[in-house]
């Protein structure tokens, strides 16, 4: 799986783990996960799927993610 050895896949996991994992655990009701697409498509890469039972735990995860490089970037 050369794909998960790449720099940026191993950036992705370690982003994930130190920034986005803290997020999450404090909106326990808004989970997100994302799926690899990129053998489907060129265009689209990943996506990342959010499932949510609060939609107030929704606004706070995607608010602070906001603040973050990956939030800035995507959302």
């Amino acid at each position: 799986m050369a794909c998960l050895a790449s720099p940026w896949r191993r950036w992705q996991f370690a982003f994930g783990k130190q920034v986005l994992d803290p997020i999450l655990a404090r909106y326990t009701a808004a989970r997100m996960a994302f799926y690899d697409s990129g053998a489907f498509t060129a265009d689209c890469t990943d996506v990342m799927v959010w499932t949510v039972t609060s939609l107030d735990d929704y606004n706070g995860a995607v608010n602070d993610s906001r603040e973050t490089k990956f939030g800035a970037s995507i959302l």
